[in-house]
């Protein structure tokens, strides 16, 4: 009786201890996720498309960019020149659609055509061409440009929304090792302590005091436990394996885990369960944002489409200075070069066609933002009841291991004095233990419930910095 009563005083302490903690690398939950978000391919890769954009900017604002040019042209034949022509100028395009242009003319030779003489010294020239009707507001040029910078920002949010969606991955492959190691180690422990009856219950067989039956019912405890022993130890190594696949050195190395490296078993959502509050505004959700900006860009579109319905008329104003005469500006309105041009399709049918396409398109895309809009509000309210219906069954799994706690704890009093049996205190075992399994899952859930939430408000990229 005094083995018996030993025997189960080291198995109470044991399974009220739980598991001790091996002298191993841990993986935090946080750390993890900060390699994951500055370190994964992905993530670099969305980086290089926002850096795109910027390019992209820039190219639309090198269409503002002055410009010089120069031509020279000489007729030489049977040693004789007849003529060189000369020019060359800098032409400034403006924001306003007008176009700045001066230039300098000096063309000389025995032959050259009278359209093109001027003073010995040269001729300048320096005036401006303007849109009259169509370009007038809004011309190519500026449409490029601002679309360029609505892409840029829109590229941005993009990239949020590509992290947010590499961060839920990642965090779901780390939460599932955590399950499973958590599992592992209770299966563990449950082996230890079946091993630790079965040789207690051979004790007792021997010196009379259980009969033979009940070793074999320890024994089989014991192998039941042991398989789902090797069981979870593939089950932690394939989630960790799975882990492993996010983690890599600039982009470039993939890492690997040390063999006894382990993840963090703290609820992550102590890390951050302040983070939603009034602040995580709907209409600042970066996919709402993202249609937002492809609205603002087919706008652009139809106002530019909307300029092809007008003529096309450029006028040109260039006053002439003799380059030996610069400071004489006397002679401004009476030394000129002007010119105007003009077109206008008669039946508009590629305009009307570009202006109703680009509408159509827009009214396509209001649609779907609508519906966008619908989709992540109901996303989140999914996501904040199934947390919140976690957090409930949570609780009661917190209370039905405790329960069976009792219950085992009972059992093992009724045995010491005699009135049960080792199945009976297997069974109380068995269910206390797979009550543990169960809490687990219901902890798995309610974490990755948690992190879906954050998802659903594409808030993990802000979360973790």
């Amino acid at each position: 009786m005094k083995l018996r009563n030993s025997l189960l005083a080291f198995l109470l302490l044991c399974i009220s201890t739980g598991y001790s903690q091996l002298d191993s690398t841990m993986l935090v939950f946080s750390n993890f996720m900060n390699l994951v978000k500055n370190n994964h391919p992905l993530s670099n890769t969305y980086t290089y498309e926002t850096l795109q954009a910027k390019a992209r900017l820039l190219e639309s604002r090198g269409a503002f960019d002055p410009k010089l040019a120069g031509e020279f042209l000489e007729k030489y034949f049977d040693k004789k020149s007849y003529f060189q022509y000369n020019q060359m100028g800098v032409s400034i395009p403006t924001w306003f659609g007008i176009e700045l242009k001066t230039e300098y003319t000096n063309n000389f030779g025995p032959f050259i055509s009278p359209d093109f003489n001027n003073p010995a010294n040269g001729l300048v020239s320096a005036g401006f061409k303007i849109p009259l009707a169509q370009n007038l507001f809004i011309d190519k040029r500026r449409a490029e440009l601002a679309k360029a910078k609505i892409k840029t920002e829109q590229a941005l949010q993009q990239m949020q929304l590509d992290v947010n969606d590499l961060l839920l991955q990642a965090a779901e492959s780390y939460l599932n090792w955590q399950n499973d190691y958590k599992k592992l180690k209770i299966c563990e422990f449950a082996q230890q302590l079946a091993m630790e009856r079965y040789k207690a219950t051979v004790l007792e067989n021997l010196i009379g005091n259980e009969p033979a039956i009940d070793t074999l019912e320890a024994f089989i405890q014991y192998q039941n436990r042991q398989i789902a022993y090797i069981q979870a130890q593939a089950n932690a190594e394939i989630s960790k394996l799975n882990t492993e696949v996010f983690l890599w050195h600039q982009g470039l190395i993939p890492l690997a885990l040390k063999p006894n490296t382990y993840p963090d078993t703290q609820s992550i959502s102590l890390l951050f369960g302040k983070y939603i509050s009034s602040d995580t505004n709907l209409y600042n959700h970066p996919a709402l944002i993202v249609m937002q900006q492809k609205l603002a860009v087919q706008s652009v579109d139809i106002k530019l489409n909307q300029e092809l319905l007008k003529p096309n008329i450029n006028l040109a104003y260039l006053p002439l200075i003799p380059f030996q005469n610069q400071s004489n500006y006397s002679g401004l309105l009476n030394n000129y070069k002007w010119q105007i041009q003009a077109d206008f399709p008669i039946f508009l049918r590629q305009a009307r066609g570009k202006l109703k396409y680009s509408k159509l398109e827009y009214a396509i895309n209001q649609n779907q933002n609508a519906t966008k809009q619908r989709e992540i509000n109901q996303k989140i309210n999914n996501a904040a009841t199934n947390f919140e219906n976690t957090n409930k069954q949570l609780f009661i799994y917190n209370s039905v291991v405790l329960n069976y706690n009792s219950l085992l704890q009972a059992e093992k009093t009724k045995f010491s004095i005699g009135e049960s049996s080792i199945f009976m205190v297997n069974t109380r075992e068995t269910n206390y233990i797979q009550s543990q399994l169960n809490l687990i899952d219901a902890q798995l859930k309610n974490q990755i419930s948690y992190i879906k939430l954050l998802h659903s408000f594409a808030a993990l990229p802000k979360v973790i910095r």
